[in-house]
């Protein structure tokens, strides 16, 4: 299932003609609002953590307002420890809790990969962008053309 912003279409899928997109969201099996999706569980992509993964409330989508809806796709994953406005989405919406008050955090303090993220483990998050790609691709979702740079 993906999930887009109806408005961004046409600015996600720039190489289509604008009719393209047109098609695509006369297709759409269904649109809803984004608030209809809050309190919903969703499945990751991937299986880190599993020690955690019987705290269902690590993976529910909760409301936030601090990005412009003319700059993402409309679904952006937060955890409270990378910064001021995931850690108060987070706290707002009951995402801090884990198994015996554990917070699952995958990166440590030099920006690496923690042990429990095993395939990318001691290697910097950024460095890893490529095969990260790779291996979503290969789960056979989707395949991801381009990597937004970050500017830290």
């Amino acid at each position: 299932m993906v999930l887009l912003i109806a408005l961004l279409l046409q600015s996600i899928f720039r190489s289509f003609d604008a009719k393209d997109v047109d098609v695509g969201l006369n297709n759409a099996i269904v649109t809803i609002k984004g608030s209809d999706l809050l309190e919903r569980y969703y499945e990751t992509l991937f299986k880190y953590f599993k020690n955690l993964e019987l705290m269902p409330s690590r993976h529910i989508v909760v409301s936030g307002y601090y990005f412009k809806r003319d700059s993402v796709t409309g679904i952006i994953h937060c955890t409270p420890f990378f910064g001021k406005d995931d850690y108060s989405v987070c706290i707002s919406g009951s995402v801090m809790a884990g198994k015996e008050g554990l917070i699952a955090c995958s990166v440590d303090n030099n920006g690496c990969f923690t042990r429990e993220v095993d395939d990318y483990a001691g290697r910097c998050v950024k460095d890893c962008d490529k095969d990260i790609i790779k291996s979503i691709t290969q789960m056979q979702f989707h395949q991801i053309n381009r990597i937004k740079p970050l500017t830290v």
